[in-house]
């Protein structure tokens, strides 16, 4: 995916629903649906377990910023190359058990 020529990303932001998430993410991020899939799941049972809406509500804030990011390829390769430099330079990442 690309910009337009006005720098605009070219898929609108969804409404933050499941649907409109998850059509969005097939446009912008197909790779990313099984995850999508497997996390709903476990937010629906966590929700349910619970009785509790605040996984589904967590759920919805993640994907819909993370289709935000996916619909602008700029953006989307800043935050990859941003968590690439993170993961390999962060000097608190260390063991949580020492041998």
């Amino acid at each position: 995916m690309t910009l337009s020529a006005a720098g605009q990303p070219l898929v609108p932001q969804p409404p933050a629903t499941v649907t409109a998430l998850r059509h969005a993410i097939t446009q912008t991020a197909p790779a990313a649906l099984p995850a999508f899939t497997r996390e709903l799941d476990l937010a629906a049972d966590q929700a349910r377990q619970g009785s509790d809406l605040a996984p589904l509500q967590r759920f919805i804030a993640q994907w819909a910023a993370y289709v935000y990011i996916q619909r602008q390829p700029d953006l989307a390769a800043d935050f990859r190359n941003w968590e690439t430099t993170l993961s390999s330079n962060c000097r608190f990442a260390r063991p949580l058990v020492s041998a």
